[in-house]
Order: structure tokens, then C-alpha cells, then sequence
């Protein structure tokens, strides 16, 4: 069985809706694969743990060392293909073509990929990333148009409609962090202090101080911090509507997980969101309104409800894997 080495950032449970999707795709894939999953501790413990059966090697990082700490471990793994996810560690396994590895690259956010990354990137086998939009700022920025595979992102089957009855209006799952849109939800809160709300998702280190102390003052809304995928899907069902405010997103995985359990989805019109949620969902600027609308509008509130269902449907495992599993064997 060759080896397949999944090199990233961050690791789950660490970090949010990528990540998930990085480590489900190591579950799907450590059938046909050996699979070890490489990430820095971030100030965690350095340790090799074991997580649903997948071998995840972690190491100590204070920051761009991590660049030769994953060549290092890469290289000592001698794995057959490297999966590698964001531009730095992309750039940190590249000397292992030398060795006759497979080198795939995967793109999640509008990152900086401006020279010399571009060229770096171009020695990989493939760019996947998750949406046409990346694909064109990929190629503007150099990125060869043959190199570039575009996979949306994809749902674990685990996701899926319950009946468990809707105690929450809304809920939104995201890191705690300005990047995702946090004061624009907490304000959302404070504007509708009848509706209740449901927040998920572990904060960023560097801004639990001041978050924490705005989230405990609000009474309509319940924080649950991180929480596995069986007990997120429970509240999402438990839930009415879902909103993300995220000022940035490579995709927007958490929405559309949503979706696959028949919520409506009130977005942000960043790039990512545009493409995920499209027309299934209410791009606006103005959450509450749309939130309202819903709540108050069946026909309209159902309009959505089935729209989800046609959108996480097309993004379903079963519809998915096959272009991941081109884009590996290719």
C-alpha cells in the first residue's frame, strides 16, 4: 500500500470547517492509502496521536520554522504522494520531487500566491483549489491554467437532516475570531434579543479576552466552544436558521454542512460564500432583515429550506470523491 502524506497547518480538532474537511478526506482516503496527517502543536504538546485511525505526527512551531520542520519530518515519513494544504507547507515539501514524490498542492482561501510562490507552486503535480474564483486569481498570478483542478468542498454523509425540533433561531459555527465576522454576529444578537442563538467554535488564542467577555454578557445566545461532528450535526437540526458574517472564506464548508441539514443560509457576500451558497442562500449586508424575512415568511423560509437541500445534495461524498480521486492517481 503507498504512503500518502497529508501536510497542513492545522490538524483536527484544531481549527474549523477546513480542517474537518481536510481530516475526512484522510478517513476517506486511508482506505486505499497508509495515511499520516503532519501539522505544527501551535503550543500544544509535540506528539503522534491517533484519531479515528488516522496517524497524525505533530511538532512544535513558533511560526515559519514550520516550513523546515514539515520538509524534515516529510522527508523522514518518505511518504509516495504528499498532499500538502496552504501555500507554506506546499512550498516546505517541494525538494521531495527530487526524491520521485508526487507533490499535490491544495489551495482553501484567496491566499497571497504572488512570486515567488507562483513559480514554486508551478513545480507541483497539481494546484487543486476549491472555487473558479481562486482558479482565475491562481492563473493571473502565474499559476499554469494545465496545473489548476477545481473541487468544490465536499459533505460527509454524516450531515443530514433529523427531526429533533428547532430550539434555536439561528446558529453560527466558526473560529471566534474578527477574520470570521464575530462582532458583526454578536451585533446581529444584540439586535434581535427575542430570537435565540446557538454559537460554535473554538476561539483564537490571541482574542479569547475580549470575545469571551462579550459573548457571556448576551442572554439570547449560548456558547458550546468545539464540539464533534455527531453533536454539531444535533444542533444544526436543533436550529432554524444558520449565518455566518465571515469577512473571508476559501469555500465556506460550514455552510454548506448546514444546508445539508435544512437550514437556510443567511451569508456574507465574500468570495468563497458567493460560489458555496450562491443563489441556495441570502447573500446580504443586512442579517437581520433576511433573518426576519425568514421567520416570518413560511413560503419563503421553505423556498430556502428546499434550496439547501438541492445544494448540499450536489456536494454530497458520493458526487465529490470521484474528482479527488483523479486528482491524486492522475
Amino acid at each position: 500500500m503507498q504512503k500518502l502524506l497529508i501536510v497542513t497547518d492545522f490538524a483536527y480538532p484544531i481549527g474549523g470547517g477546513t480542517e474537518r474537511h481536510v481530516f475526512h478526506l484522510a478517513k476517506y482516503f486511508s482506505e486505499k492509502y497508509n495515511v499520516t496527517m503532519l501539522a505544527p502543536s501551535w503550543g500544544d504538546a509535540p506528539s503522534e496521536i491517533s484519531v479515528d485511525g488516522i496517524r497524525i505526527k505533530k511538532f512544535f512551531s513558533r511560526g515559519k520554522d514550520r516550513i523546515f520542520k514539515n520538509l524534515f519530518y516529510s522527508l523522514k515519513l518518505n511518504p509516495d504522494i504528499v498532499w500538502s494544504h496552504y501555500v507554506l507547507p506546499s512550498i516546505s515539501v517541494l525538494p521531495l520531487k527530487f526524491f520521485g514524490k508526487k507533490i499535490i498542492a491544495m489551495l482553501h482561501d484567496f491566499e497571497n500566491v504572488r512570486a515567488p510562490y507562483t513559480y514554486l507552486l508551478n513545480m507541483c503535480d497539481r494546484v487543486i483549489v476549491h472555487t473558479n474564483l481562486l482558479r482565475e486569481r491562481a492563473i493571473k498570478q502565474g499559476i499554469a491554467a494545465n496545473k489548476i483542478v477545481v473541487i468544490p468542498g465536499v459533505i460527509d454523509d454524516v450531515f443530514t437532516l433529523k427531526n429533533l425540533g428547532r430550539k434555536y433561531d439561528i446558529i453560527g459555527v466558526f473560529r471566534i475570531c474578527h477574520q470570521k465576522g464575530i462582532d458583526i454576529f454578536l451585533q446581529v444578537v444584540k439586535e434581535n434579543p427575542k430570537l435565540k442563538f446557538c454559537l460554535v467554535g473554538r476561539y483564537m488564542s490571541e482574542e479569547e479576552a475580549v470575545w469571551s467577555k462579550e459573548i457571556a454578557k448576551l442572554r439570547n445566545l449560548e456558547y458550546f466552544g468545539f464540539v464533534p461532528d455527531k453533536k454539531l450535526v444535533n444542533l444544526f437540526n436543533m436550529s432554524k436558521i444558520f449565518l455566518t458574517c465571515s469577512r473571508k472564506e476559501g469555500f465556506g464548508l460550514t455552510a454548506v454542512e448546514a444546508m445539508a441539514c435544512g437550514l437556510p443560509v443567511v451569508s456574507s457576500d465574500t468570495n468563497g460564500l458567493k460560489e458555496a451558497v450562491g443563489d441556495y442562500g441570502i447573500i446580504t449586508k443586512n442579517y437581520s432583515e433576511a433573518i426576519r424575512n425568514l421567520l416570518v415568511n413560511k413560503k419563503l423560509y421553505d423556498k430556502y429550506k428546499k434550496l439547501s437541500s438541492q445544494r448540499a445534495n450536489a456536494l454530497k461524498f458520493s458526487n465529490i470523491m470521484k474528482a479527488y480521486d483523479q486528482a491524486i492517481e492522475k
